[in-house]
C-alpha cells in the first residue's frame, strides 16, 4: 500500500491507478474495514468468520462490498465505522457496514451490502448502491468493478466540514 499510494496520502499527487493498484487500496481499505466493524461492542461483526478468513486467506473481497475513493482538503486522519438497515416496511430490506478511512489526503470509503432475509444472500447479489449527484465530482467508484483505469484525485475535494456528511451518506 506505501509504495502505490505514499505520494497520494503526503503529497495529493495525481494518479492513474491500474488494476494491480487498485486491487491493493481494495484490500487495504478492506482490512481496516473488518478491523472498525470488529470493534463495536453494541452488535454482531457485519462480515462473517468465513468471510474474513476467506480473506485472510486469498484476499478476496466478499460479494456486495462496493468502494470509493475521495481526497480530503488538509491533511486529516477518519477512522469511522457505522451500521444501518432499511427500515421495516421497505420491499427487499438491506443492512449496510459503512467504513470510512481517511489518511492525508486520500480517503477509502467500504461499503458491505446485503440483504436482511439471509436466505436471498444466497441466491441474489447484492445491490449496487448509486450515489447521490452531489457526490459525483469528489468520490470515484473503484471497486467492484476494477478492471478500468482510474484518475486520482476526484476533481473536488471533502472539505473537513463535509467529511460527515461523507461518512453517513449512506446510512441517513
Amino acid at each position: 500500500m506505501k509504495v502505490v499510494a505514499a505520494d497520494m496520502v503526503v503529497k495529493r499527487s495525481p494518479k492513474l491507478l491500474e488494476e494491480k493498484e487498485i486491487a491493493t487500496i481494495a484490500a487495504f481499505g478492506f482490512v481496516k474495514a473488518v478491523v472498525g466493524d470488529y470493534m463495536h461492542e453494541n452488535r454482531p461483526p457485519f462480515y462473517s468468520a468465513e468471510e474474513r478468513h476467506l480473506f485472510r486467506r486469498t484476499l478476496s473481497i466478499p460479494r456486495g462490498v462496493q468502494i470509493w475513493l475521495a481526497s480530503m482538503d488538509g491533511q486529516h486522519g477518519v477512522f469511522k465505522s457505522m451500521g444501518g438497515e432499511a427500515p421495516l416496511n421497505t420491499p427487499g430490506r438491506i443492512k449496510l457496514n459503512v467504513f470510512t478511512y481517511g489518511l492525508g489526503y486520500l480517503v477509502i470509503q467500504i461499503v458491505g451490502v446485503r440483504w436482511m432475509k439471509k436466505s436471498r444472500n444466497k441466491y441474489s447479489s447484492a445491490p449496487l448502491l448509486l450515489e447521490s449527484p452531489e457526490w459525483n465530482t469528489t468520490s470515484i467508484p473503484i471497486w467492484p468493478d476494477c478492471r478500468t483505469l482510474v484518475s486520482w484525485p476526484p476533481p473536488s475535494h471533502l472539505p473537513h466540514k463535509s467529511i460527515d456528511g461523507f461518512v453517513k451518506r449512506w446510512i441517513e
